[in-house]
């Protein structure tokens, strides 16, 4: 027989007559169900989109919350994609250069949710024509494009891409995705 006091650590156990009394680990409070991956998604909006027959680089403007004020999260400077046009069971080179506050990077496109994991914290070169000398840091990752159905292909679709920060903040913006 064990007898339990809720306010006590030990536990009193009898065997054969004889109490004894012994430290109990406490058991673990369960947690409350996971919390999402941000509280905030905050917009961001397109300033320019290259396409060249072998990359898809796209530029972006900082995130703004929904009252208009420039969000406290993550920015996404710039998204390239590699090959331009994405068919099935090719190799799809993501590369997404944010502002030092990222923690994650994900990309959400139609079914699938593809995680771009850091790679380090770099700057840019005084020359490039969006942001000279702007301090970024760098999520890469190749994704081999698992098959596409026929009704999918031929058409442009516009993939999420969100920049999770440390306050529970993200932004995030739409980018186009050509499937053949």
């Amino acid at each position: 027989m064990v007898a339990r006091d809720p306010h006590d650590r030990t536990e009193t156990v009898t065997v054969h007559r004889e109490r004894i009394a012994r430290w109990v680990v406490p058991t673990p409070v369960p947690l409350p169900s996971p919390p999402t991956r941000w509280s905030q998604l905050d917009r961001s909006l397109l300033k320019t989109v290259r396409f060249t027959p072998a990359e898809e680089q796209i530029v972006v403007i900082a995130a703004r919350d929904g009252n208009g004020k420039p969000s406290r999260g993550p920015h996404i400077l710039r998204v390239e994609i590699t090959p331009a046009v994405v068919r099935e069971r090719t190799v799809m080179h993501i590369r997404v250069l944010t502002s030092g506050q990222a923690d994650g990077v994900y990309v959400r496109f139609v079914i699938w949710e593809i995680g771009v994991p850091p790679v380090g914290a770099f700057r840019l070169p005084s020359s490039d024509p969006d942001y000279p000398r702007r301090a970024y840091e760098l999520f890469e990752r190749d994704y081999t494009v698992p098959a596409i159905p026929y009704l999918y292909r031929g058409r442009t679709y516009q993939a999420e891409v969100i920049a999770t920060g440390r306050e529970g903040i993200a932004s995030g913006a739409l980018v186009p995705i050509r499937v053949r």
